[in-house]
């Protein structure tokens, strides 16, 4: 605004103005009463001069007191605090924010403030991230951020409370394998297949385990609930599966599963001779009815005696005076086998050199 006073009370004819930044006139704006916002920047000085004219003569150009322009705080424009959605004692929360800033100044310095239940907890300033272990269950959580650029705050912006619910127990941990005395060991079907569960719950509540099992991918009803399979249920080559789920109190709940092929258990080999002690020149049989299947039964017998082959739970062969080895393999009926070789010693065949009477 230019003022205006005549001795003569003459009206004013004409307004002349000229603005200067950092002293260098900028004539776009000559005779402007106003510079807009836009043409100005952070750290600038200006001055405006003016003069005005009766109609016959000038005053002489009158110069206002400098004026700087200084830092405008920046703007929140949106803030955020996430994940989205149900919060829940097992997620950590984290805050996003956007601002402007017209001076053009990047964020700097910003403030964080973390609310708890109505009350600024300052243990958490600064924090974009709060760990899921800080968190309770029945808790109201919101962030504030006041905007920063370096050299001042602006106006805060703050996010609703939210309220922090129920989370599910975390998922099992579980083994599974043969019962053998108070170990997990590898199954099969001498043993009782047993499952062990461990899960913690993130707002400390007891956690109760269900079961779930299935033979060679079809349910087994009967067996729900149950934390083993009795080893009368099992058979070599079998694949049974568990599921085990972990659930609190308030129906929550994490599952996982895990499945094993019950193996089969190998045969072994035993073979004896008749008669004792060996007679050479003598038919001597040898008999594999000592061996053994723990989980099965063995359908094949195979003898190799002195590189001859043959086949039979029992063979029966003449063997003479020597040294003799002795080879026997057993196969039971999924396949497994064991083989046991010996050396037998025949002695000298017993002849009759004369007789008397």
């Amino acid at each position: 605004m230019v003022g205006y006073s005549d001795p003569d009370g003459d009206e004013k004819d004409a307004t002349e103005i000229r603005w200067l930044k950092d002293g260098t006139q900028i004539s776009a704006y000559n005779d402007m009463n106003w510079v807009p916002s836009e043409a100005t920047s952070k750290g600038e000085v200006w001055e405006a001069q003016a003069r005005v004219s009766d109609g016959l003569i000038w005053s002489e150009w009158v110069m206002t007191n400098p004026v700087t322009i200084f830092n405008t705080p920046p703007v929140v424009t949106s803030i955020s605090m996430l994940p989205e959605g149900d919060l829940i004692t097992s997620t950590n929360l984290s805050v996003v924010w956007e601002q402007t800033d017209i001076d053009g100044d990047a964020e700097s310095n910003s403030e964080i403030r973390w609310w708890v239940n109505g009350e600024w907890d300052r243990d958490y300033d600064g924090l974009t991230t709060i760990p899921a272990s800080e968190t309770t269950r029945d808790q109201h959580w919101s962030v504030q951020v006041v905007p920063g650029d370096g050299e001042d705050l602006g106006s805060s912006m703050k996010t609703n409370a939210r309220a922090i619910q129920n989370a599910a127990p975390d998922t099992p941990e579980i083994n599974l394998g043969g019962d053998f005395s108070g170990s997990i060991g590898v199954p099969d079907s001498l043993h009782d297949l047993i499952v062990e569960a461990s899960s913690e719950d993130p707002d400390e509540e007891i956690v109760l385990f269900d079961y779930r099992w299935s033979r060679n991918g079809f349910h087994v009803p009967d067996l729900d609930g149950l934390q083993l399979v009795p080893a009368s249920r099992l058979e070599p080559g079998q694949l049974w599966s568990v599921t085990v789920s972990a659930n609190d109190p308030w129906g929550l709940s994490s599952s996982v599963s895990q499945n094993v092929t019950i193996p089969n258990l190998p045969p072994v080999a035993f073979w004896s001779a008749s008669p004792q002690p060996p007679i050479p020149g003598a038919m001597a049989s040898f008999d594999a009815s000592g061996s053994s299947d723990p989980d099965g039964e063995i359908v094949i017998w195979f003898w190799t005696i002195d590189g001859v082959g043959l086949a039979g739970q029992s063979v029966d062969v003449l063997l003479a005076g020597g040294v003799h080895t002795v080879s026997l393999t057993v196969i039971d009926d999924m396949g497994g086998s064991d083989t046991i070789e010996n050396d037998v010693i025949f002695g000298s065949v017993i002849t009759v050199s004369s007789l008397s009477a």
